[in-house]
C-alpha cells in the first residue's frame, strides 16, 4: 500500500521477453500513474489490460506469453494502452494441425484401452 492509503499500482510482466504488461489493480489506473519499474502511464488503462513497456513500431509484434499475441498497426508509445483498436491478430494456425493432434491423440487413447482393458479381458476367458 502506498502512504495515502491507496493500492501501488501493479502491473504483471508474465515472460521476460514481454514488450506489454497487464495492469492488476482494481478498476484500472488512470493516466499520469506510476508504476514501480519507474514506468508512467500515458493513457487510462482498464483492469486486466496491456500497456506497452517500451516503445513499439508498427508493424513490430506484440509479445505476450513470450509469444507473439499480435502486430502493432500504428506506432505505440511506451506506457499506452494496448487493446484490438491499435493492434492486428496473427493469422490462425492452419486447421490440420488440430485434425493432426485430434488423430495422434485417438491412436495413443486406442491402443492405450485396449492394452489396459481388452488384454487382461481375454487373458480371463
Amino acid at each position: 500500500m502506498s502512504s495515502n492509503g491507496r493500492l501501488r499500482p501493479l502491473c504483471i510482466q508474465v515472460h521476460s521477453r514481454d514488450n506489454v504488461a497487464i495492469i492488476v489493480n482494481e478498476g484500472g489506473l488512470p493516466a499520469g500513474a506510476q508504476l514501480d519499474n519507474g514506468l508512467g502511464l500515458i493513457d487510462p488503462i482498464p483492469e486486466a489490460h496491456k500497456v506497452a513497456l517500451c516503445g513499439i513500431a508498427a508493424g513490430e509484434p506484440i509479445l505476450r506469453y513470450g509469444v507473439v499475441i499480435g502486430y502493432a498497426e500504428v506506432p505505440i508509445a511506451k506506457g499506452s494502452w494496448v487493446h484490438e483498436g491499435v493492434m492486428s491478430l496473427p493469422a490462425p494456425p492452419p486447421l490440420t494441425i488440430w485434425r493432426d493432434a485430434a488423430s495422434a491423440m485417438s491412436c495413443f487413447w486406442s491402443r492405450r484401452v485396449s492394452q489396459d482393458f481388452i488384454r487382461p479381458v481375454a487373458m480371463l476367458r
